[in-house]
């Protein structure tokens, strides 16, 4: 079953100016999108030699009631870019080698939260309809309850998947919904009653690594790490700075470098060790910080990106925090997504909510240059 309906948009090459080691096939197919598009959308856009940190080198036109929620990253310079829209179906924007697909999903008629996997061929999506797993083009598996949960609300707002064997979501609850390979089947876990919690657990963001360990974000500052179904857990709660702040943001590419920020700029490190896994340690605050933070992405401990409402872009480099001007931005977007594929490239993605109403989605991708 081919689910699968992509359709074509006119294309106009444009040509950029080298930065850095840049993919020259990209350089060469820097697109712009032409179509379904508002009056004075904008398109691809050049720079001048990549002085900045960020040098804008695709823009995904205006969409009219259009949201950019999450990504997830399909190789170097490669994404699929989740969008939920009040007009059309929920689609991926499939950006490869500097060309975008628009590829429409059958959601069947929930709305898209979250999305999770590896390629367009075998993903995992959130649902306001069930936790979903796609594979070989079709739907191979679906849940609305996930298990034994006997709860009627069905949305699973958060989902991670750290290799093609398994998934986890999170509902904005106390609740985890796991998928594996091993039977094929999805499993659900009540976590209220393996945590002692002195207020309501409510998981915001789910973490899931490729070696299996998995990390979940909550309010009043709540921290959680799990090995595995059946192993003991780890729960740290209100670290001193983030006491009652809700961690939003949770990313990592190993066990040696997860970090979670908060909607009021807190931020922790997990620092594990041969006992009973690890622990959190809080770090220093982002400063000047404001708004909330939305997502932030890991490459390693010296290089990490957060994203927030108003436009607000971060970066730290191993010592410090900087906020990053980038063309395109402004402070009437929401950065809902910030990822990159590797050290010389960043994707932005949201909304923009302008004075007059209404909102429009937003996706930048950028190389990067000079840091700041």
């Amino acid at each position: 079953m081919n689910f699968w309906k992509s359709f074509t948009l006119a294309l106009a090459t444009v040509t950029l100016t080298a930065c850095h080691d840049w993919n020259t096939e990209l350089a060469q197919r820097l697109q712009q999108l032409d179509g379904e598009n508002d009056a004075g959308a904008d398109g691809g856009s050049t720079d001048a030699g990549c002085q900045t940190p960020l040098c804008l080198a695709y823009t995904l036109p205006f969409r009219q009631s259009d949201e950019f929620r999450n990504a997830m990253v399909l190789g170097s310079h490669a994404f699929a870019v989740l969008a939920d829209s009040v007009n059309f179906p929920s689609y991926l924007a499939v950006l490869r080698d500097g060309a975008v697909d628009l590829t429409p999903l059958d959601t069947s008629g929930g709305i898209a939260w979250g999305i999770a996997g590896h390629s367009t061929d075998e993903f995992f999506l959130g649902l306001g309809s069930g936790a979903v797993r796609y594979g070989d083009g079709g739907v191979l598996e679906k849940t609305t309850q996930c298990g034994h949960m006997l709860h009627t609300d069905p949305d699973w707002y958060c989902v991670s998947s750290g290799n093609r064997d398994e998934a986890v979501w999170v509902r904005g609850s106390s609740e985890v919904c796991t998928w594996s390979n091993t039977g094929t089947h999805f499993t659900g876990y009540d976590f209220s009653s393996l945590v002692a919690t002195p207020a309501f657990l409510n998981l915001v963001k789910a973490l899931s690594l490729p070696t299996g360990e998995r990390f979940f974000g909550a309010n009043e500052g709540g921290l959680l790490y799990w090995k595995a179904p059946g192993e003991p857990m780890l729960y740290r709660h209100a670290l001193a700075a983030t006491n009652h702040a809700t961690f939003t943001a949770l990313a990592g590419p190993d066990i040696d470098s997860v970090w979670a920020l908060a909607d009021n700029g807190a931020v922790a490190r997990w620092v594990p060790n041969s006992g009973d896994g690890g622990t959190w340690e809080a770090r220093p605050s982002i400063p000047f910080f404001e708004g909330s933070v939305r997502d932030v992405w890991v490459r390693d401990n010296s290089d990490i990106w957060v994203a927030a409402d108003k436009g607000q872009l971060m970066h730290y480099d191993g010592s410090r925090w900087n906020e990053v001007a980038a063309e395109g931005l402004n402070a009437k977007m929401d950065i809902n997504v910030v990822v990159g594929s590797g050290p010389d490239d960043l994707l932005v993605a949201g909304a923009e909510r302008p004075a007059d109403g209404g909102f429009r989605s937003v996706l930048r991708y950028y190389r990067r240059g000079n840091e700041p």
